[in-house]
């Protein structure tokens, strides 16, 4: 739930809460939305206009989470985009 509560200040472009929700995520001891929480934290830093905080984030969620194949390619295109 606690991913979703992140999602909804996320839609209401409110992305400073939006962030501290995701953040808490991770807490939560079930890592089935960690690696997402973690991407959406990237895409409110872009939206913030905090690229080099968002371009951190992205290649945090690399080198964690080597089997989520499909944020990597993501955050690689993002991090491309914003070099």
């Amino acid at each position: 739930c606690q991913f979703w509560i992140g999602e909804t200040y996320y839609i209401d472009k409110s992305y400073r809460l939006a962030i501290s929700e995701y953040e808490k995520v991770s807490t939560l001891g079930d890592n089935n939305k960690t690696p997402y929480a973690a991407y959406k934290i990237a895409l409110c830093y872009i939206n913030l206009n905090e690229i080099d905080s968002a371009i951190a984030k992205f290649k945090d969620i690399i080198s964690r989470y080597p089997n989520e194949i499909d944020l990597i390619n993501k955050s690689q295109k993002y991090i491309e985009r914003y070099k």
